[in-house]
């Protein structure tokens, strides 16, 4: 973009104005009255323009007329050297008095000059300041931006993440529930059984120790008659075999019982141990939310 053209008409009006508001006259004022313009040439354009006013003023002090002097020699010769040489004087006085000052305000404004370019250079090195901070805070506004919507997806995809463990775990409790009240209920079952296996293990038990009195009674009842006695003693004897099967078998049965309820109690650690775990992943997802969103609300808005 091609910068602003001041013309020195503009600059000096501007210049004016500014004194008509009586307010100071900086290259910075200068620039901002005109709309534009680089700071020092407008500076610059004022300064010598204050300078020609000045020079301008000093008129040099003209020598005095013919006719003066002819008349001055026609009243008397002596009084016109004397008037001469007093006019010339004074005209030399003024002259001197009239550089001195001319020096003075040249000097005035050269200090001023060099007073206004180094508050310029100063001026330029704060926009130059101002410009890159300005640079690096744009930078640092896009950086929290990109990372503010990194923050916002990873935010998302653990929401989804910690609905999905939510949902797994509570899966895992419902079977865990389930595995329980099936427990519960396979140990209400294997409890009748053993009670049942105990009662008939009793009662075999009972039956076992009639048939061996009976079979002690009849012996001692029917000694005369040992080999009909003998007959009936196989056959009890064959009986109290098949008692003691079925209670060797009713034993089997308790234990293969008591296996299936230490299986089930096993299986039901287990999903309580599967729960736990799936709680402490949730637990540390909700953390690390948390963590990430107190980040995101410390860093600054831009």
């Amino acid at each position: 973009m091609r910068p602003i053209e001041v013309t020195d008409a503009e600059v000096i009006q501007a210049g004016k104005d500014l004194i008509a508001a009586n307010r100071n006259i900086t290259g910075f004022a200068l620039r901002k009255v005109v709309g534009g313009g680089s700071a020092s040439r407008l500076r610059q354009v004022w300064e010598d323009y204050i300078n020609s006013q000045a020079l301008s003023k000093v008129e040099p002090v003209a020598e005095l007329p013919v006719e003066v002097a002819g008349e001055l020699r026609e009243l008397t010769d002596g009084l016109v050297q004397r008037l001469q040489n007093m006019a010339v004087g004074l005209n030399d006085k003024a002259v001197k008095a009239a550089e001195r000052r001319v020096s003075d305000l040249v000097k005035s404004v050269g200090e001023q000059r060099a007073q206004a370019e180094s508050e310029l250079a100063d001026a330029s090195t704060a926009v130059d300041e101002l410009e890159a901070q300005l640079d690096v805070a744009a930078q640092d506004k896009e950086l929290l931006k990109s990372k503010l919507g990194e923050a916002n997806t990873a935010i998302q995809k653990q929401a989804v993440e910690a609905a999905q463990l939510a949902e797994r775990l509570a899966a895992a409790e419902r079977a865990t529930k389930a595995s329980q009240e099936q427990h519960a209920a396979d140990s209400a079952a294997a409890q009748t059984t053993i009670k049942g296996h105990v009662a008939e293990i009793a009662k075999l038990r009972d039956q076992a120790a009639a048939a061996e009195a009976a079979s002690k009674e009849t012996a001692k009842q029917h000694a005369a008659a040992l080999a009909d006695v003998n007959g009936k003693s196989q056959g009890l004897a064959i009986e109290l075999a098949q008692i003691r099967e079925r209670l060797a078998g009713a034993e089997t049965g308790v234990r293969v019982a008591g296996e299936q309820v230490a299986a089930e109690a096993e299986k039901t650690a287990k999903a309580r141990e599967e729960a736990a775990r799936y709680a402490g992943q949730i637990d540390a997802m909700e953390r690390q939310v948390k963590e990430l969103m107190a980040k995101v609300g410390a860093t600054p808005a831009g």
